[in-house]
Formats: structure tokens, C-alpha cells, sequence
């Protein structure tokens, strides 16, 4: 069944190399960069024989599904002279950088609570695959589709102190969740909820995240935390329309437009010695 749909992709794209595993494609080629994007169990395997080759590694999220496994990685990284980065495009979103500045510069003053949605939709044949929905290979809607929130969760308010998660199939038919709801005390304090289902229908919904502080709110929707919907301070909501109109992005697919502007950094910077593009080593290796 896979070597039949190598055989499919290279005759829809002639011009392209293929390889039934990744020694035979390192034999082939000296890339400046190695990008995983195979299924999510497979990250750990296929990064770990990249970085012993001597190479640089970008992994698509999650870096793995086993958190010894992401410490692994970045220790064999460090001891190769490499570096392994993950795809968490959306960071890039100006909506989110935007935010982030206002948060670093405490706008917002003390947070009251934060509030992170996710209600995609995805059908039966999704999972129909040999690898979406499984434990071993993908895992539920937190590993899969809702952990690009969870990981703007952690950028803007740190790691998570206490956790208290209910999780299960509403609708779907996979071995993981297809719906989860948390409620979260960051280690910092401020206290949030969490809601990711993959039940949504008849198609995706949005992606949003609201923070209620002393001096203002911010509400950051979209298919992909992509549009900024609230932006009222005490001191300057004039300010609104501006900001709205400036750092919102019009987007038709889930993905968004921040794979493009992840690779561009990585590129111009990946020799700099301590460039670690917008992930710290706890931030790599927060996606579990």
C-alpha cells in the first residue's frame, strides 16, 4: 500500500526523487536541511537517523509522541553540532507575534484568565488511514490538530502547574480523542480553559484564544489564530482598528501562511551559532 503510493506521487510529480526510507534518500543527497513531515510516531526514528547523519532537522509537530524521546533528540543535536527545530508555524502569524509584544510589554497588566479553543471538523474517513487516530502512530485531537494552540498557550503564559482534562470520543471512531476540555493553573498563576474537538460540523469552525487582563482583553480568532477580532485596552482602544486591520491575515486553509516565513528564518539564520529560530529548548520540546 506505501510503495504504491510512492509509485502514485512520482508519477504526479516527475520531477521528484523517491525512496522507501530515509538511509536511501541521505545516500542520495547533502541537505542543509532535513524536514520530517512522515507520520507522528515516525518523527522519532526518522529525526534520530538524520541528526546522526550530520544534519539539520526541522520536524513537523509533534517532535514525537514520547517526551524521552524530544529530550533525546535535542541532547543528540547539541552533541552533533545540529539543530532540530519544530513546525509551529502559527507563531509566525502577525496576529500572535503582535500579541506577544503586548504581553512581553505587560499591556495587558495582570492576566485574569486566558480561554484557547480549537473546533475543527474531521470525518470518518480521516481516520480510515493506516495511521490518524492511533496511539502509535498519531494520537487524538491535543497531539494532532490542537497542538498549535496549546503551543501558544505555553509561548505566551508559560509551563502548566496543574491540569485537570476530560477526554473522549464524542462523535469520531479512533483508538485517541476526537474532544477534549481543560482547565489549567499556569506556574505563574493565571488559570485558563481549554477546548479542542475535531467533532465539529458540517466543517472546520475556528481557532481562538481570548485573554482577559487588568488593563484590557485580546481575542485572536480565525482558521488559524490568524485574525485578531479584540484588541481593546484601557489606555489606548483607539488603537483597534488599526491593530485589527494591520495584523490580521485572511486566511482559506487550516495551515495558514507561517511555514513559508518558519523556512525563510531558518534559512538566513541556521549558522548562526546561537540561533534557535522562535523555540528555546523547552519550548522544543514542550509538544507532548
Amino acid at each position: 500500500n506505501k510503495k504504491k503510493k510512492i509509485i502514485e506521487f512520482k508519477k504526479r510529480n516527475k520531477n521528484a526523487l523517491t525512496f522507501f526510507n530515509i538511509n536511501d534518500l541521505l545516500k542520495n543527497d547533502n541537505p542543509d536541511l532535513v524536514i520530517i513531515t512522515t507520520p507522528s510516531g515516525t518523527h522519532y526514528i526518522n529525526a534520530k537517523v538524520a541528526l546522526n547523519k550530520g544534519y539539520n532537522v526541522l520536524v513537523e509537530k509533534p517532535i514525537t509522541l514520547k517526551p524521552e524521546h524530544a529530550e533525546y533528540l535535542y541532547n543528540l543535536a547539541k552533541s552533533k553540532k545540529k539543530k532540530i527545530f519544530v513546525a509551529f508555524q502559527n507563531r509566525y502569524n502577525p496576529s500572535i507575534k503582535r500579541t506577544k509584544e503586548a504581553l512581553i510589554k505587560k499591556d495587558l497588566g495582570k492576566i485574569i484568565t486566558v480561554s484557547g479553543r480549537l473546533r475543527w471538523c474531521r470525518y470518518a474517513d480521516y481516520y480510515n488511514d493506516d495511521w490518524h487516530g492511533t496511539w502509535k502512530l498519531d494520537g487524538g485531537v491535543l497531539s494532532n490538530q490542537a497542538i498549535h494552540i496549546l503551543d501558544i498557550f505555553l509561548w505566551f503564559f508559560g509551563p502548566v502547574k496543574k491540569v485537570f482534562s476530560i477526554s473522549k470520543n464524542v462523535i469520531n471512531k479512533l483508538e485517541a480523542e476526537d474532544t477534549i476540555v481543560s482547565t489549567i493553573e499556569f506556574s505563574n498563576g493565571i488559570i485558563g480553559t481549554f477546548e479542542a474537538t475535531t467533532g465539529c460540523r458540517p466543517s472546520d469552525y475556528e481557532v481562538a484564544l481570548s485573554i482577559i487582563g487588568e488593563k484590557g482583553i485580546v481575542e485572536i480568532d480565525g482558521l488559524c489564530l490568524n485574525l485578531i477580532k479584540k484588541w481593546f485596552f484601557n489606555n489606548y482602544s483607539k488603537k483597534e482598528k488599526f491593530i485589527k486591520k494591520n495584523f490580521s491575515e485572511n486566511i482559506t486553509m487550516p495551515y495558514g501562511n507561517g511555514h513559508i516565513h518558519l523556512l525563510k528564518d531558518i534559512f538566513k539564520n541556521i549558522n548562526k551559532e546561537d540561533f534557535i529560530s522562535l523555540h528555546s529548548k523547552k519550548e522544543i520540546l514542550m509538544p507532548i
